[in-house]
């Protein structure tokens, strides 16, 4: 029995883990999140990182401050977190604890969507298609879209700016099927 505490507690992957602090955090219970996120940081744990960073942008237990969530964006981005590289794409894109930079908001973009993120996806289609940190390209926002679409079909905010981006294109019939199922869903346009 002894044997089996000794392997669970020295487990490679698992001592030190964000899923240390997870399980808390999604009840809501703050207080005993963040000092296992805290821990799992320190043992350089990228998801961890991003947890923490989250908590300090929200003021999850943690006091509020945008600069100390980007900096836990930036560390857990930099250890090839998907999740972190959105979050500190999204904090460059709108300025929160960081000088707004949009060229670097759609390199984050891309490196977490490269990775299979949607929401990155998604983020890196409003980019384009607004041409903030880079030239305007209604086509490659259309395929953001429509490659965030497939990851959840549902998500109202993605169908609602490939609509408008199939409209800004002249593709009035597809940007149609878009309003369309949007609005059946019980959205709006």
């Amino acid at each position: 029995m002894a044997v089996l505490a000794l392997a669970a507690a020295v487990s490679p992957g698992r001592a030190g883990s964000w899923l240390d602090g997870y399980p808390a955090y999604r009840k809501g219970d703050y207080e005993k999140a963040l000092p296992a996120f805290q821990a799992a940081a320190a043992q350089g744990d990228a998801k961890a990182m991003n947890y923490l960073g989250q908590m300090y942008a929200s003021g999850q237990e943690a006091r509020r401050d945008m600069g100390e969530a980007a900096r836990w964006f930036s560390l857990a981005a930099g250890k090839g977190d998907p999740g972190g590289q959105n979050n500190l794409g999204e904090f460059y894109a709108n300025g929160w604890g960081v000088s707004r930079d949009y060229g670097a908001a759609v390199r984050w973009f891309t490196a977490a969507a490269d990775q299979g993120d949607p929401t990155a996806r998604f983020n890196l289609g409003k980019m384009r298609a607004s041409g903030l940190g880079g030239e305007r390209d209604l086509d490659l926002a259309a395929e953001d879209f429509r490659r965030a679409l497939k990851s959840d079909p549902k998500n109202e905010k993605v169908r609602n700016w490939l609509g408008a981006v199939y409209h800004g294109l002249g593709r009035h019939d597809a940007a149609l099927e878009q309003f369309s199922a949007l609005t059946q869903a019980g959205g709006r346009p």
